[in-house]
């Protein structure tokens, strides 16, 4: 869809944590509307299809520990 490869990632460490490797992006825009071509594509360590399965991967072993928990928890005040 985008034509650049995110300068994050070849951005230091520094860089990215103030973002400074997004500056080029609200510069471009303040001169001209931007259009999807002056954008930089998504990296795939955060779109939300590789967030979501990351999600459930670590919420679904938690929300069954819970479960279990509770349902023993309540057995016990009987």
């Amino acid at each position: 869809m985008f034509q650049h490869r995110s300068a994050e990632l070849d951005s230091s460490f520094i860089n990215r944590l103030i973002l400074w490797w997004f500056n080029s992006v609200p510069w471009k825009g303040a001169r001209k509307d931007l259009e999807p071509g002056d954008l930089f594509d998504v990296n795939e360590g955060s779109t939300s299809k590789y967030l979501s399965d990351l999600w459930e991967q670590h919420w679904e072993p938690r929300l069954k520990g819970y479960l279990r928990r509770k349902e023993l928890y309540s057995k016990s005040l009987r």
